[in-house]
């Protein structure tokens, strides 16, 4: 597939399209498949003999990273969205039609160019109809390879560091659009997954940040927040743009009868816990007794080197 960032390579575009025998209209209808919203007058004109005017590019790139980009990267780099070097295409498919209708909205807010949303038949992963976001861009793809100086690919992603030094809203974005992707709700936990190790430590350390209680199984490849007040924060701090996600966490946040311990409570009962337990008392009694589940007082004794 062809990619164009400004008008005179769609008027180039054009003239060699109008030489092959396709008319106006038809030309005008390929440009919009790709998602590029040329005026029907404007192709008409061109194939007639008139010149493109030489105008600014078609794309303008803000110095600051705004909510919806920072979960567009979230998509692209460790989720399911995916960079085309090959034919310079930003995409998503998926069969969540709001997930597929909000990377749409990211794109088009932050490059300012219309993308295409195209409900597709079934593929080889599945059998439900998917819903795909197409962008075509050479200028967008160099600009994020530039700007964030990381890998997309979905085997050895990272997290830009802009988004590690940012504040909570870009943080939450993003692992919003990681969540969507990668993400999934249980009964009591809510399980994000990607087969490299590495890109999920550093998911690992934006939740630290948000002070989000969860276990990380390298083996596994999963990452598993539990506790309703770490429920709360994924959903006021983060959320799913995909609402069958969003409604579920919903239902388990409101089905918890008490409040779980927040992180920084257990932090000051750990030493209290570490003496029970050297008293030759179990991890599970110590989680009765002092009300601290006994994973994370697992999590909690291998940080503080404690056997």
């Amino acid at each position: 597939m062809e990619y164009f960032d400004l008008r005179q390579e769609a008027y180039n575009k054009t003239i060699e399209l109008n030489k092959s025998g396709l008319s106006w209209y038809k030309i005008s209808n390929h440009f919009d498949e790709l998602g590029y919203k040329i005026p029907h007058s404007t192709i008409r004109s061109w194939t007639r003999g008139s010149k493109a005017r030489n105008k600014e590019p078609l794309i303008n790139f803000s110095s600051s990273l705004s909510k919806e980009e920072s979960y567009a990267l979230g998509v692209i780099g460790p989720g399911d969205g995916y960079i085309a070097d090959a034919n310079y295409e930003i995409g998503l498919a998926v069969i969540d039609k709001d997930f597929a209708d909000y990377f749409q909205f990211c794109l088009e807010k932050v490059f300012r160019l219309r993308t295409s949303n195209k409900l597709e038949g079934p593929s080889g992963l599945g059998k439900n109809p998917r819903y795909r976001v197409k962008l075509y861009s050479k200028k967008i793809c160099e600009y994020l390879t530039k700007r964030y100086k990381v890998n997309f690919k979905e085997e050895s992603w990272r997290i830009p560091e802009i988004i590690k030094e940012s504040n909570e809203e870009i943080k939450g974005a993003y692992l919003s659009g990681f969540s969507d992707s990668q993400g999934h709700v249980s009964k009591r936990e809510i399980i994000l997954a990607s087969k490299n190790v590495d890109g999920l430590k550093e998911i690992k350390c934006l939740l630290d940040s948000l002070d989000i209680l969860f276990t990380l199984s390298e083996n596994k490849g999963i990452i598993s927040i539990y506790g309703k007040n770490s429920f709360e924060i994924f959903n006021n701090k983060i959320g799913f743009a995909t609402k069958r996600k969003a409604d579920k966490l919903i239902c388990i946040i409101n089905s918890y009868k008490r409040n779980m311990t927040p992180k920084k409570i257990i932090n000051n009962k750990m030493i209290e816990i570490i003496k029970y337990l050297k008293e030759g008392n179990t991890k599970l009694q110590a989680s009765k007794i002092f009300g601290v589940h006994r994973l994370t007082i697992s999590k909690k004794l291998k940080e503080m080197g404690v056997d």
